[in-house]
């Protein structure tokens, strides 16, 4: 890996943690800087050629490899552009967890078009909104959900089953019609404070994302790479964490299925990375078998974790598991590390920190703030950015304004330093919050 990639992980003084996660397979080669000025199409179809009979995904009922993906989804996408045109615009992907949707996907954006992933399970008329905001005028959609997707048309959307007889391909140059820069995928909010709202994602910011996961868990095309959910954005970026770097991507339906069966399917099949919210991990616990499983990394992704969690995953998971909690999915996510790990250190000494995951910052999950501060009666703010004009002052300011009179301490920020963030390695250490940094701002709250 050349030195950006390689200072994007953790920093030094974690490197025994890290250490842990080298691949019990293969030989980890990360995943390079330049390939996110790719497309998402580009970076697949040379891992399809590298590894062609290498499992891409399965499932209960298929099994499909990386050829045969990259056969599908070009079929696929010459298909879009006969209905819609060779021009950038939305589609609609109306699909259960499967791998169906992996083709829709791949075909999409080879087609140079938007992914907008349509919920299945959802009433028409959040749908239909969807639809009308991004004017998507092509509905793709499998066996199961094609009647529904005859509803949502409103008899001006073209609805392209994924069983369609596709033309021939000719005439267009796929590789041209996108770039790094080109948007990928719109996802929507849940609405739950007003109307869902899109958010734009282009293929660079998810090969970004990709790039940092890969070189974080040290992804080699030897993993089995869980999506344990339904179709979301979340679900979006496991599945190309596994199949833009020639693992496995094993799909399941916990909703349909059930926690113990899920349980059961990750030994089964010796799954060696999941993606768990909180809810879903508590539950998992329950029943788990710590000698019946390969997993070698567990990610949370939502809710807040609480030392409580961290116990449960140290008496339920493998020894050799390695647990990660990120804060989101790009710059901010080592910052997720660097305060499990602060924690950790805080709970060595007889304190116990508990850290709280606010996932957006707008909307901001004010509740899950000021519960934990009426809690704790304390609050550290940890932010990546710089102090002046930093975010972490708008929350320090809503939580004393909120819960001044809960707060037995003044509430601390600790965030980067007042400096232009600096080329050498060993410089951004110094630049960026570091867990002992983290641990002493929580004593200072403590008097300590």
């Amino acid at each position: 890996m050349d030195r950006w990639t390689d200072a994007m992980t953790l920093p030094p003084e974690q490197e025994a943690i890290r250490a842990k996660c080298v691949p019990a397979l293969g030989t980890f080669v990360g995943f390079p800087i330049d390939n996110v000025d790719t497309t998402i199409a580009e970076r697949f179809s040379s891992i399809a050629r590298k590894y062609p009979q290498f499992i891409a995904a399965k499932s209960n009922q298929q099994v499909i490899t990386y050829e045969e993906l990259d056969e599908r989804s070009t079929d696929l996408a010459y298909a879009i552009i006969s209905e819609q045109g060779s021009g950038t615009e939305a589609i609609g992907l109306l699909f259960n967890l499967n791998i169906p949707v992996l083709t829709a996907m791949l075909g999409a954006l080879k087609a140079g078009k938007i992914i907008v992933l349509l919920n299945p399970k959802a009433p028409a008329a959040r749908n239909l909104a969807t639809l009308r905001s991004c004017r998507a005028g092509l509905i793709v959609a499998d066996d199961e959900n094609i009647e529904y997707a005859q509803q949502l048309s409103e008899e001006t959307r073209i609805v392209l089953p994924l069983t369609t007889n596709y033309p021939s391909k000719s005439g267009f140059d796929l590789a041209a019609l996108s770039s790094s820069a080109s948007l990928a995928l719109i996802s929507y909010t849940s609405g739950s404070t007003g109307e869902p709202k899109g958010v734009m994602q282009s293929h660079r910011s998810i090969l970004h994302n990709v790039m940092l996961r890969t070189n974080l868990y040290r992804i080699s095309p030897y993993e089995r790479i869980a999506v344990p959910r339904s179709v979301t954005s979340g679900a979006v970026v496991n599945m190309f964490l596994a199949v833009l770097n020639g693992s496995g991507c094993y799909l399941f339906d916990t909703q349909k299925e059930g926690v113990p069966a899920l349980a059961h399917w990750l030994a089964q099949e010796q799954v060696t990375v999941l993606s768990s919210s909180m809810s879903l991990f508590r539950h998992l616990a329950e029943v788990m078998n710590r000698s019946d499983t390969c997993l070698r990394i567990l990610q949370f992704g939502s809710q807040s974790v609480h030392r409580s969690d961290v116990e449960l995953f140290k008496l339920r998971f493998p020894q050799e598991c390695i647990l990660f909690n990120l804060l989101s999915s790009t710059e901010t996510g080592p910052l997720a590390a660097y305060a499990m790990e602060a924690a950790e250190q805080l709970a060595g000494d007889g304190i116990e920190a508990e850290v709280v995951d606010p996932r957006t910052l707008r909307p901001l999950d004010e509740d899950a703030i000021f519960d934990s501060v009426r809690k704790t009666n304390r609050c550290v703010v940890v932010e990546e950015g710089w102090r002046y004009a930093g975010f972490g002052a708008e929350i320090a300011d809503r939580v004393q304004r909120e819960c001044f009179d809960d707060l037995d301490a003044p509430v601390i920020r600790v965030t980067a330093a007042d400096v232009p963030m600096p080329y050498s390695k060993i410089l951004e250490k110094a630049f960026l919050p570091q867990p002992e940094r983290v641990a002493e701002a929580v004593r200072q709250v403590l008097y300590r």
